[in-house]
């Protein structure tokens, strides 16, 4: 109780001391014989500005397949540039075929 007693003793006296003193009343737009005040003033610059926007994010590629051979070899020629579209059935490698045909021709000899 005593502490609100002090809390607003010392507001009334703020308060007092505000009103009396010319602190707290709203200042005259201008003292009286007082020289202007000294405003400096820039001027806007004109020139061409370019607008563009920066964004960040991922690209990725509405289709993609991985290609896997079906059979082991050597390849000899490559049909295709890295990024190019393809068809379904394009020949994308030449594996070298004289393994296969050496086999095709050893297994026609046994039979034989």
């Amino acid at each position: 109780m005593r502490q609100v007693v002090a809390f607003v003793f010392w507001l009334a006296a703020a308060l007092a001391a505000c009103v009396g003193s010319a602190g707290c009343s709203t200042p005259s737009s201008q003292a009286p014989g007082a020289a202007p005040r000294v405003v400096s003033v820039s001027y806007p610059i004109k020139r061409q500005v370019t607008d563009y926007e920066d964004f960040t994010g991922r690209m990725a590629a509405e289709d993609s397949v991985q290609v896997r051979a079906r059979v082991s070899g050597y390849l000899q020629k490559i049909n295709y540039k890295e990024g190019a579209e393809v068809k379904a059935g394009d020949a994308l490698y030449e594996i070298d075929r004289r393994p296969y045909e050496a086999a095709v021709n050893q297994a026609r000899a046994q039979v034989a």
